[in-house]
């Protein structure tokens, strides 16, 4: 395609030192992430220049180099200092890329520039699975952009995204970016070493030049692969397919997952109002104001919520207001009754002026019409709710809620009717499946018992046949896979495709991942959770809960994490990543403090119960002293999640 004109501007801002080290220089495939990104962006580009404030960072990275025109704006600083460059130069326009993308597709970039030159749209970005449903920081703008990022920058506005409403967008669909790759991939920032585990997790899975790609789960039945908890993740999150939307009344839309951007139709507040119960004034009248010198103003009506005023304001003169009520023309200031008097028929003394120029709500200052205010993936809780309702939207569009079926297997198991079983000694209660069934429950699922299989070939298989109409199946025992495991068998006799067995992690290694291929219908992803029920507890919160969210469209799926202290001196053996359960409590100086709930056997289910959080300890890690550091996964009530795996 012709480039002429379009240069590309990779936006690197300062040391970009929250992975450790800069960034850009970190190593991933063999070489460092920003010859990766520069080579893709040169693919689809006629030049490439680099926006840095650091000029140690810009001489390591070897391109012609500029900083910020204007400190400390963030990315937006990087953007104002490309457009200015380009139109220096006399360039059409820029595609704007981060310095820490490693998977980058130069294809991509370059339909951006191809959209921008068939449609004539000042800016043209991609859709992502992001919170903000686009990615403003791998797009194509034209130099024609650059006045109105000036004016977001005059007035404060330093969001990447503040200028958008001053310019012609064009916006790649979702589906049009995924024929260029997983979009979570594509738009991968290298934030943590983690994030690099993950890039080289997905190169590797990169099929060699003149090969097919690998399609996900259709491998043979193997030996054990050992993968590392992140490549299992990522393994399944690319595999579990996406749920069909539907409308439902916005009354019954809590906890729900919205399934397509949410666009006012209105501007709210609609008209500039009182955020007080007072008076509308001239902010001149009363700027003098005090309780030894007291302002009188004549009051010359009143205006309640729901009603409007019948005339403005004029010098000398005061309106009561009620909260909400429109604000009369020509007032700039509402001050609150507790700062005012009434002294006579029709006049009031100010003797405050802590609310000049204060307490008024203008039109559209939370949303204006056209605004869109929740984007898809957003989980629908009650504020959202509300926004919803505000804009007049009474069926938003949601995912449907994935049915997941739930297996426990062995002859040894009995349900709550037979509990005598288990008080004579001769059986045990089978917990997995009501602790399996409220994890579903939580994550916005519906959970459907399918009892306990017992150790027998044809048992297994009628109860797996009738789990083919679920969205997902839970296995709970039987995860050994082995050559003469019954549960293979039985999930074989189906058509599953094994995709992985076992995963470098304690507890829960035995775990096992599958899809079985329906005519007509989605996959069924099969999930083998070992039996031991706080291996099963455990594999559910990490492997199993991200993958319902990623099938219900939630653009957050990993567990949320957080950076903790040890209170006692904790040992680990090599070789795993491990999962501590722990509680966690505030030490005076604000930092959580994690102390292990007791022994740590996989069959010692109140080690979770008792537990706030799972202590993380990275496989190569063989003790954390006292007062080190780690990252603990919280188990919480709700279904709180954050955009990265975070361990």
């Amino acid at each position: 395609m012709n480039t002429g004109g379009v240069i590309g501007a990779v936006i690197a801002g300062g040391r970009s030192t929250r992975y450790g080290s800069p960034k850009a220089l970190a190593m991933v495939g063999g070489e460092r992430v920003i010859d990766r990104v520069v080579r893709a962006v040169r693919s689809a580009t006629s030049d490439v220049i680099l926006i840095a404030n650091d000029a140690a960072l810009a001489s390591e990275i070897g391109l012609e180099s500029r900083g910020d025109r204007v400190p400390d704006l963030g990315p937006l600083g990087g953007l104002d200092a490309a457009l200015a460059w380009a139109a220096e130069r006399g360039e059409d326009g820029i595609v704007a890329v981060g310095c820490d993308m490693p998977l980058l597709d130069g294809a991509l970039l370059a339909s951006l520039v191809a959209r921008a030159r068939s449609t004539g749209a000042q800016a043209v970005l991609p859709s992502s699975d992001g919170p903000r449903g686009v990615e403003p920081l791998v797009a194509y703008y034209a130099v024609s952009c650059l006045p109105a990022v000036e004016a977001a920058i005059a007035r404060g506005d330093h969001r990447l995204i503040a200028f958008h409403g001053d310019i012609v967008v064009e916006r790649i669909s979702l589906d049009d970016v995924r024929a260029f790759g997983d979009p979570a991939d594509l738009f991968m920032n290298m934030n943590s070493p983690a994030d690099r585990v993950r890039a080289e997790a997905v190169l590797m899975r990169m099929p060699l030049a003149g090969q097919d790609a690998a399609v996900l789960g259709t491998r043979a039945p193997r030996t054990a692969e050992w993968l590392l908890i992140g490549d299992a993740l990522d393994h399944i999150l690319a595999a579990v397919p996406a749920m069909p939307s539907e409308r439902v009344a916005l009354a019954e839309a809590g906890g729900r997952v919205l399934s397509e951007p949410a666009i006012a139709g209105l501007t709210l507040p609609p008209w500039d109002n009182s955020g007080m119960d007072g008076y509308a004034v001239h902010a001149a009248d009363v700027a003098a104001a005090s309780r030894t010198a007291p302002v009188r103003l004549a009051v010359v009506g009143a205006v309640a919520a729901g009603e409007f005023p019948a005339h403005g304001v004029g010098r000398g003169e005061a309106i009561s207001i009620m909260t909400g009520a429109p604000l009369p023309a020509n007032a700039d200031t509402v001050i609150r009754v507790e700062h005012t008097r009434v002294v006579g028929d029709g006049v009031v003394e100010i003797f405050d002026t802590m609310d000049v120029l204060k307490n008024i709500r203008y039109a559209g200052e939370d949303i204006r019409a056209g605004d869109t205010v929740l984007f898809a993936g957003a989980m629908l809780r009650m504020a959202e709710i509300g926004v919803l309702a505000s804009i007049g939207v009474a069926s938003p569009r949601v995912s449907v809620r994935p049915r997941v079926a739930i297996l426990s297997t062995g002859d040894e198991l009995v349900d709550l009717e037979d509990a005598d079983e288990a008080m004579a000694g001769r059986r045990i209660i089978n917990s997995n499946t009501y602790a399996l069934m409220a994890g579903v429950l939580a994550s916005g699922c519906v959970p459907v018992s399918l009892g306990i299989a017992r150790d027998d070939a044809a048992d297994l298989r009628a109860r797996i046949t009738n789990a083919l109409d679920a969205d997902v199946l839970i296995t709970t025992a039987g995860a050994s896979m082995g050559e003469h495991d019954l549960v293979k068998d039985a999930l074989e006799s189906v058509g599953m495709a094994l995709g992985f067995w076992r995963v470098k992690m304690r507890p829960g290694s035995p775990f096992s991942f599958g899809i079985v291929e329906r005519p007509g219908a989605a996959p069924l992803p099969v999930f083998g959770l070992p039996g031991n029920p706080v291996s099963a507890v455990v594999t559910f919160e990490l492997l199993v809960r991200p993958a319902l969210r990623r099938m219900m469209g939630r653009s957050s799926v990993h567990s949320r994490t957080v950076m903790v202290r040890a209170a006692e001196r904790i040992e680990s053996k090599p070789g795993m990543t491990h999962f501590l359960r722990a509680t966690l409590t505030r030490g005076d100086d604000g930092i959580l403090d994690a102390t292990l709930t007791g022994p740590q056997g996989s069959g010692i289910l109140t080690s979770v119960a008792n537990a706030d959080a799972l202590l993380v300890v990275p496989l190569d890690v063989t003790e954390i002293p006292a007062g080190g550091h780690a990252a603990a996964v919280l188990l919480q009530a709700g279904d709180d999640a954050q955009a990265t795996r975070g361990f």
